[in-house]
């Protein structure tokens, strides 16, 4: 809990194609067959996967590549690249897992007493 998660990765739109995939293979900037478009990810698609498994996206943020400079730059726009920073929200305890009014913990905690001794 409480530990950053950072994911670079290319976003699922047209322009992304267009780019990341034909341009990028054409200009010979990565190898014939390096992308897979159906493996691409919109923003909204990650955040809800990561949400539904217990973090939280602190921000998204766009990235550019220019391949004249050879450098990746900051963007407004995540319609390309993008990068995420998540945060892992602390596991919330099981309300049944510590009362000890609760019947199957008792057996619970019966069992393993038997176990153990």
């Amino acid at each position: 809990p409480g530990g950053s998660l950072f994911i670079t990765t290319i976003n699922k739109t047209k322009l992304s194609y267009a780019l990341a995939i034909v341009a990028a293979e054409a200009l010979r900037i990565v190898p014939s067959g390096s992308h897979d478009w159906d493996k691409f990810v919109s923003p909204v698609e990650l955040e809800r996967l990561l949400e539904s498994n217990g973090f939280h996206v602190e921000s998204i943020r766009g990235m550019l590549y220019n391949p004249l400079s050879r450098a990746w730059s900051w963007t407004e726009s995540t319609s390309i690249n993008y990068a995420l920073h998540a945060v892992k929200l602390e596991e919330e305890p099981d309300p049944d897992e510590d009362d000890p009014d609760d019947p199957t913990v008792i057996v619970a905690q019966a069992k393993a007493r038997r176990w153990y001794n």
